[in-house]
């Protein structure tokens, strides 16, 4: 992306998003995930790699997007920061967040201070200043029968696009072919599937923080990450969180 859209890296899934000028300049964050471990339920992780962006830093942004409710997606402490952040700045009736149905709902039914949240949809695209990020279908249904996870299709005024994978096994219908750049997991099959649909000049790898026991998607070497998604993609230039 060009100097007016930067990509941050936040650590684990989490991604931050900054461009535009002047009035139309904006933050948006993506599955940010600040918690140490345990994950609900019977699975208790112990997380060992630290975020690469510092907290207090990461709650200042305009937007917060949610891909799905998996723990490390959804941090339910940070998103309650980030809106107290807003509020500790005077900003809180402007920033928003934008989550899964299953995650609004939980949302409404544990706050009664929160910022202006809205239940996302297939299709539906949001205009946040210079950005229009499309909410795509990453193939799931929550118990209502609801899409519950999705990916984010992001551009800028200058046409530039970002596709946000979240835990997408799939490309996306909606998503185009060619792409500025593809955040996804090192994980070998998605590989060979977008592989075989999307043509991105940048791949940045992330979704692979360091966990104990690590008995989920996890724990990535990052040499070999990069060595196994350049077999699949040649021509692209690929970024993993050690660069």
């Amino acid at each position: 992306m060009s100097e007016a859209c930067r990509i941050d890296y936040l650590g684990h899934a989490g991604v931050r998003l900054v461009g535009g000028e002047g009035e139309e300049r904006r933050t948006l964050l993506f599955d940010p995930f600040y918690q140490p471990g345990s994950f609900g339920g019977k699975r208790c992780e112990t997380r060992l790699t630290k975020p690469l962006a510092p907290l207090q830093e990461a709650l200042i942004a305009d937007a917060l997007f949610v891909s799905h409710a998996h723990a490390d997606h959804f941090d339910e402490e940070f998103f309650f920061r980030f809106y107290e952040a807003a509020v500790a700045r005077g900003e809180s009736e402007k920033v928003r967040a934008f989550l899964p149905p299953e995650v609004c709902d939980w949302v409404n039914t544990r706050a009664s201070q929160r910022p202006g949240c809205e239940a996302l949809s297939v299709g539906a695209t949001y205009e946040l200043g210079s950005f229009r990020v499309k909410a795509l279908d990453n193939r799931g249904l929550d118990v209502h029968g609801r899409v519950s996870r999705f990916c984010f299709l992001v551009t800028n005024s200058e046409g530039r696009s970002i596709l946000v994978t979240g835990d997408n096994h799939y490309p996306p219908e909606g998503a185009p072919c060619e792409l500025d750049t593809l955040i996804i997991w090192p994980f070998k099959q998605p590989l060979e599937r977008f592989a075989e649909r999307v043509r991105p000049r940048v791949i940045m790898l992330f979704h692979g923080d360091h966990f104990s026991p690590g008995d989920f998607f996890c724990n990535v070497n990052w040499p070999e990450a990069r060595e196994l998604t350049r077999e699949i993609f040649p021509e692209a230039n690929i970024i993993t969180p050690e660069d």
